[in-house]
């Protein structure tokens, strides 16, 4: 038999091998670079994600999760997980075998992370020092990622060349100087600027509970940083994320046990920061401003030009709407999204690659995975909102807050990019989740454990 001090002791080592994957994932592709004699290559996202999934296979031995006792949430997602049987048979029809694996590790491993969260014991004590740990690690990324926008520019530029054109040259450079994307030391933007939103979120959490002026720098940093990507959809799922902050102050009855007079001081302190750093920009480069206005601009550009957000994109969602049209059972696991766009150039009857999430569920798994996953999400955000107002607990409601917060801005994102398959931001959201539900279901095991 295990004791309780060893129980209590495995437990924390489990949190802080969680912590040491998400550390290993974020540095991953920097250590890459290393490996390559500081070459600059650009990393597919796919790439990255086989040893993503490699670790994930063995957490989920390791925490023994075969163990975990399903609960009708876990069950509704466990359906919509088990989908990649019937897309995966399709996949096989077509011969398209590496694109099967790919689109599993891509899209359905990281879901496992859920499980691993739901079937962990914990103290709440281990997991505000998991978040803490956490949200410090992205800070130093973000510090990181300011220190190579203001010294070494030229680092993010000859990034951007690689991303867009395939190599690095001064005329591809020239085409982006006032344009600069910031991502620190994770290469993608999209991925660098979505982690940014869901640290906001959490540091919003921790402020609200903690009280500590630490993590109002953490917010303001974040926020910064998701400006800086120029990612045009955690633009959306920052400003998503903050609408529903003002919105839970303004219809909550018990506003002080939620959110202090304090947060509105911050939020004011950032507002004349932001005007400082306005007039800083303007003075010193007012490209980088007109840019971003012109990137916001963008969104509200209904048309192909090169200018709008939907440049490329309205075209491909007409033709993975024509293509679900004449073939609504689906074309099969990895044949879209970003298993498709890195590894499917010679795969058989190529349907094209959907850059939007649920374009992409609709055109691997047809109406089956699109309804499914769209069930679970529903019945998700309802199952947090009835636990949010049963709850008498300030921590599980602000976790049940930032988690639900994240869910949605991350949900409206996926409009554009196929987000739930981001390297790293996918794995660590459903790891939040399972925790979320983990806390929701086992709350007075947890808050009274020794």
């Amino acid at each position: 038999m295990i004791n309780i001090k060893t129980r209590i002791n495995l437990n924390k080592v489990k949190f802080n091998l969680i912590l040491l994957f998400f550390f290993l994932l974020t540095i991953y592709p920097f250590l890459i670079q290393l490996i390559k004699k500081n070459k600059l290559v650009y990393i597919p996202i796919s790439y990255l994600s086989i040893w993503q999934g490699a670790m994930i296979l063995f957490f989920l031995v390791f925490f023994k999760v075969y163990e975990l006792k399903f609960r009708k949430i876990d069950t509704i997602l466990l359906l919509y997980f088990l989908t990649f049987l019937y897309t995966a048979t399709i996949s096989i029809g077509h011969g398209d075998f590496k694109l099967l694996l790919h689109g599993f590790d891509v899209t359905y491993i990281p879901i496992l992370m859920y499980f691993i969260a739901r079937s962990m014991k914990f103290k709440v004590a281990f997991l505000l020092n998991f978040i803490d740990k956490f949200l410090s690690l992205i800070f130093l990324v973000t510090l990181i990622g300011f220190f190579l926008y203001i010294i070494r520019p030229n680092y993010y530029l000859e990034l951007q060349s690689l991303a867009r054109f395939g190599e690095i040259n001064q005329t591809n450079i020239n085409l982006n100087k006032y344009y600069i994307r910031m991502s620190s030391i994770l290469f993608s933007v999209n991925v660098f600027g979505s982690l940014m939103v869901i640290s906001t979120n959490l540091s919003i959490l921790m402020f609200l509970y903690k009280k500590k002026w630490i993590y109002s720098l953490y917010i303001i940093s974040f926020i910064i940083g998701t400006i800086l990507s120029f990612s045009r959809g955690s633009w959306v799922f920052l400003t998503i994320s903050l609408f529903f902050y003002f919105l839970l102050f303004f219809l909550n009855k018990n506003k002080k046990n939620i959110i202090t007079k304090r947060v509105f001081a911050y939020i004011l302190i950032f507002i004349l920061l932001m005007s400082v750093v306005y007039l800083i920009i303007h003075n010193f480069n007012l490209n980088i401003v007109k840019a971003l206005i012109n990137r916001v601009k963008s969104l509200f550009m209904f048309n192909s030009t090169n200018t709008s957000a939907y440049d490329g994109r309205l075209s491909q969602w007409q033709y993975s709407l024509q293509t679900f049209l004449e073939a609504p059972y689906g074309q099969g696991l990895g044949r879209a999204g970003h298993a498709l766009a890195y590894y499917g150039k010679n795969s058989n009857n190529n349907p094209g690659s959907a850059d939007g999430w649920y374009f992409k569920l609709l055109l691997e798994g047809g109406i089956i995975t699109f309804f499914s996953f769209s069930f679970y999400l529903i019945y998700q955000i309802i199952y947090y909102f009835i636990n949010f107002n049963k709850s008498k607990n300030k921590f599980i409601q602000l976790l049940i807050c930032s988690t639900t917060f994240s869910i949605i801005g991350f949900s409206f994102q996926g409009i554009g990019s196929n987000v739930w398959d981001f390297y790293l931001v996918s794995s660590f959201l459903w790891f939040m989740i399972g925790i979320t539900n983990n806390l929701i279901i086992n709350k007075n095991i947890v808050f009274n454990r020794n």
